[in-house]
């Protein structure tokens, strides 16, 4: 039995009147999904609309209703979800849920113009300003909402907005890669953008070890849930996120296996990573003890 073995920590939910760690349990996997989708669907949305692959964007906006509806599906009253934009100057899913349902509706309006319909002039050139405005926002808000919970310290690190923008970019940029044989144009030579994604792995790496060390110089709490999520998960963490998420997609750019199949593969491997990582992240969220 190891130390962290001995520590007896409560589950949010169950009633438990002792003192002592609590675990979350609001937040779990299905955010952990929702955070990457958001990340990649915004990245290659932006991709594709620089590029005018109406295919690309046609499927980054599915992708982006689908993170709505599984929002909308977390709300005890799925019928008042627009309330949530109520709080805007003070809740971070406030803004989050106002900056998705935009790029949702800017998504739409691109479509519509990449399909031919007329436009005012300018419109087009507005629309993507204000669709790369949204797009940065949603990529880095999901660190900032779980930042905002004060009382899972592991959370307030304040690494999480870069290690959520880095996932989105890592997985958008291997998604855009694998892509390109089915026409999207890259912005540069294919070398320069597997450089880009190996740039961004490379960083993502990084910030996962800051996130990781902040935690275990900072209060109990924080290093509970470090020590969880490294002694713990490792099946979400060291396995999925680090090994598949991380180190394959590395391998199969940097050694250029099987070719645009190996980028698919790269592709693929970073989102189920990026999925696994924001999941772990909040598994081990932990509130800290009271006394």
């Amino acid at each position: 039995m190891t130390p962290l073995d001995r520590i007896r920590i409560m589950q949010q939910g169950r009633p438990d009147f002792s003192v002592g760690p609590k675990l979350q349990t609001t937040w779990g996997f299905r955010e952990g999904a929702v955070f990457a989708a958001e990340g990649l669907s915004a990245t290659v949305m932006m991709a594709s609309a620089a590029a005018h692959w109406l295919p690309g964007m046609i499927g980054a906006e599915a992708v982006m209703v689908l993170v709505v509806v599984l929002l909308f599906s977390h709300l005890g009253n799925p019928t008042a979800a627009w309330r949530a934009i109520v709080n805007f100057r003070r809740s971070w899913i406030s803004r989050g849920t106002t900056m998705i349902g935009g790029f949702v509706g800017l998504g739409a309006l691109a479509i519509l113009f990449e399909l031919g319909f007329p436009a005012p002039a300018g419109a087009v050139s507005l629309v993507f300003a204000l669709q790369a405005v949204t797009a940065a926002f949603i990529i880095f808000y999901p660190g900032f909402a779980m930042a905002a919970s004060a009382g899972i310290p592991f959370w307030t690190t304040g690494s999480l907005p870069i290690l959520s923008a880095l996932g989105g970019l890592s997985s958008g940029t291997l998604a855009a890669l694998a892509l390109a044989p089915f026409g999207l144009s890259l912005p540069a030579e294919l070398y320069v953008v597997e450089n880009v994604a190996l740039v961004l792995l490379a960083a993502s790496a990084a910030a996962v070890l800051a996130q990781l060390s902040a935690a275990l110089k900072a209060g109990a709490g924080a290093r509970l849930s470090a020590r969880l999520m490294i002694e713990r998960e490792k099946l979400w963490f060291w396995t999925l996120a680090i090994a598949v998420g991380l180190i394959l997609p590395a391998f199969c750019i940097g050694l250029g296996w099987l070719g645009f199949a190996g980028l698919f593969i790269a592709a693929l491997a970073r989102l189920v990573g990026d999925i696994a990582l924001r999941y772990a992240i909040l598994k081990v969220g932990t509130y800290e003890s009271l006394l």
